[in-house]
């Protein structure tokens, strides 16, 4: 994004920092139910149990979750602690339609039904999520019309002006078309759910791998022996051809084990599942799969002494690498040990080979450029992004 000068760029990052904690606030009373045809107000639901999933990982009532920051001029990350109470929560449902969960708040997911539930209740969070972006959508769209002038361009320069309008436009009907899209997605569970029978209930053990025509989407399901503590929803958009495509992680962490869930859309084209399976082929791999998506994004709640036991150096290598997460490629293995003691238990079956790769996760600290100069690299690939608008409108 380009501005005459940093107290413009201030200002702009302080109205949509704003505008950000003011949606996600327990506050904020505006929000519907999200089942279909429902008019009720919106509670704070939980996307992954507090009774069931985040007790068990939680220190004194509380998890770590990675924070944005804005600290007068600069934007960074830091770890905060949550209550059980806020952490996973989103204004999802009514209180009649939160007793759809009654069960997963209860226990782990145990069948099929169980496991609808929970993608569906995790989508419900990724659409609560689409609706802050649509309102900074907005905020963008009105900047990048001030910065180029359109309603002030020249004759001359009239298909640049038609190429900006139809840009800009088009950036901000994405994000309106993924809120309805996510809750057509959600209505089509819902419908799916309701028509299960007794028969078609399958009990967990034996599903690694759903799919359904209704629903358009495959799911896998992987349950590790261990306990990974942290609770995990990414969700991760993008262009397939013309359509708007969704993978979602989750990661439930539960006494003595952890269910992991991928949600794919069933596409030839979309091929996820050999990377799913190579990463879920053992517990260790399962492990890392979860680091990786980790530091994707900062959609995550982690068990505090977990962060608590690492060093300084460790600790800022991970707030400065989600911060630069567009520096790695989409789904690059992370190269550094978040679960010492996980990966402890799960190599101790493995082989020599992978025995040594993962104790260099925990005994070496990798390089990182300068921070500065990390700074600088993502700050010029912003403007690089946004220059090409004009290049391509000339």
């Amino acid at each position: 994004m380009h501005f005459k000068d940093d107290k413009e760029r201030l200002k702009y990052n302080n109205e949509g920092f704003k505008l950000k904690n003011d949606y996600f606030s327990f506050k904020n009373n505006k929000m519907g139910c999200l089942y279909e045809s429902c008019t009720g107000k919106a509670v704070n639901s939980h996307s992954i149990s507090k009774k069931s999933s985040l007790i068990s990982i939680c220190e004194n009532n509380e998890v770590l979750a990675c924070k944005s920051i804005r600290n007068k001029e600069e934007l960074t990350f830091d770890f905060k602690r949550v209550g059980i109470n806020e952490a996973t929560t989103f204004k999802g449902f009514c209180g009649e339609h939160e007793k759809l969960f009654e069960k997963l708040d209860k226990e782990k997911i145990g069948d099929l039904k169980d496991l609808l539930l929970q993608v569906y209740r995790c989508i419900g969070f990724a659409c609560y999520n689409e609706g802050i972006m649509r309102a900074l959508e907005k905020q963008q769209k009105e900047r990048l019309k001030n910065y180029y002038n359109i309603d002030k361009l020249e004759n001359r320069n009239s298909d640049l002006q038609k190429f900006l309008n139809e840009t800009i436009e088009q950036a901000s009907a994405n994000k309106v078309s993924g809120f309805h899209r996510l809750r057509k997605v959600m209505a089509k569970y819902m419908e799916l759910v309701n028509s299960l029978s007794d028969l078609d209930n399958r009990k967990i053990a034996d599903i690694d791998r759903f799919e359904n025509e209704s629903i358009n989407h495959i799911i896998r399901f992987k349950r590790v022996r261990e306990q990974i503590p942290v609770a995990l929803l990414n969700n991760f958009s993008y262009f397939y051809g013309e359509r708007n495509c969704d993978i979602f992680f989750i990661a439930i962490p539960y006494e003595n084990c952890t269910d992991i869930i991928m949600v794919i859309e069933r596409d030839p084209g979309i091929n996820c599942e050999e990377y799913w399976e190579y990463s879920t082929e053992s517990d260790i791999r399962t492990l890392n799969l979860v680091e990786t998506i980790m530091m994707m994004s900062e959609f995550w709640f982690i068990k505090p002494s977990v962060i608590n036991s690492m060093s300084k150096e460790r600790q800022e290598i991970i707030k400065n690498d989600i911060w630069f997460a567009s520096e790695r490629k989409h789904f690059e293995p992370y190269d550094m040990s978040i679960f010492d003691e996980v990966r402890k238990k799960l190599i101790s079956e493995c082989d020599d080979r992978t025995i040594s790769m993962e104790l260099d996760k925990i005994n070496n600290i990798p390089y990182r450029e300068n921070l500065e100069f990390r700074k600088e690299k993502m700050h010029k690939e912003m403007n690089r992004q946004y220059t090409q608008i004009m290049a391509k409108g000339r």
